[in-house]
This record gives C-alpha cells, sequence and structure tokens, in this order.
C-alpha cells in the first residue's frame, strides 16, 4: 500500500484511487493536447515567416508594377464604356512602347525599391502623355470598330413615289 502525505489526504479524501487516476489522465491529456496547440503554433508561425521572407525575396526580385498607374488613370478618366474598354485592351501596346525606350530596365535583380519607383512614375507619366494620343486614335477608328451602330438609329429612307 502507498503511503500518502498525512496533510494533504490519501485518495479516499478525493474520491478513491481511480478517481485521482481519472483526474491525473485527464490533466495529461490537457497538457498533451496544449503541447500540440504550442507546437502548431510554432509551425504556422515559422510557415508564416518564411511565407513573408518569400513574398519580400520575390518582390525584390519583381519588376515594378505597371497595372497600378495604369488603373489609376483608367478609373480617372471619363468617357463612354466602349472607349475605357478599347484603352484598356491597348495596354500591352503602350507598355511596350515604354520599354522599346528603356531597356536597361529589363533585369530587376539588385535594384532598389527606389529605382522601381522612379520607374513607375516614368510610367504614369509617359501614362498621361499618350492619353491624348490614344484619345485621337480612338476617333480615328471607324464607328463599327468602336462598337457604334449609326445605322440602327438613322431615319428609314423614303423614296418618291412616281
Amino acid at each position: 500500500m502507498a503511503s500518502y502525505d498525512p496533510l494533504v489526504g490519501g485518495p479516499e479524501t478525493y474520491g478513491g484511487e481511480d478517481e485521482v487516476k481519472k483526474y491525473y489522465d485527464k490533466l495529461n491529456k490537457e497538457w498533451e493536447k496544449s503541447r500540440k496547440e504550442r507546437a502548431k503554433r510554432k509551425y504556422l508561425l515559422k510557415l508564416s515567416q518564411l511565407e513573408k521572407h518569400m513574398r519580400s525575396e520575390a518582390e525584390a526580385q519583381a519588376g515594378p508594377r505597371y497595372d497600378t498607374a495604369f488603373y489609376k488613370l483608367l478609373g480617372e478618366m471619363g468617357g463612354s464604356q466602349p472607349y475605357l474598354d478599347w484603352f484598356e485592351s491597348q495596354f500591352s501596346g503602350l507598355l511596350r512602347r515604354y520599354l522599346a525606350g528603356r531597356p536597361e530596365y529589363f533585369y530587376w535583380p539588385g535594384k532598389t525599391t527606389k529605382e522601381k519607383e522612379e520607374y513607375e512614375a516614368g510610367w504614369a507619366e509617359f501614362l498621361e502623355k499618350e492619353k491624348g494620343k490614344m484619345e485621337q486614335k480612338w476617333w480615328g477608328l471607324r464607328p463599327s470598330q468602336r462598337g457604334e451602330k449609326p445605322w440602327a438609329y438613322a431615319p428609314r429612307v423614303q423614296t418618291v413615289e412616281y
């Protein structure tokens, strides 16, 4: 028979040895559960730190964001929806024209964020300059290319009876 501390009491005080065993089993399960949760939180923290590092590395390797300035300009522009859609479809052509004048910036590893921001600012200036030219190009298109149908609203041709 095991000896117990007389001040604390024996198993009889707590409802018998089975109750004590159940109590300690329950504590062990909670500790095990909390240990697993701590390990999971630690793993997720390391994973999030790794993702943050990978994202920052990818941003450092990636070139400037051309779409932000383009869509900002597109949102500020007025005009009909067909015009805005057409202007949006011209994005790749505008970008090619812009990059043709600056071939030194095709390779981004090692560039600082300041250089990228300057490049993006140059892209925004280029878009502002090209906006007028693009509008002239738009109005130079045939009505059918602009999505218009003037013949649908034209009055009927009236002929004279003889």
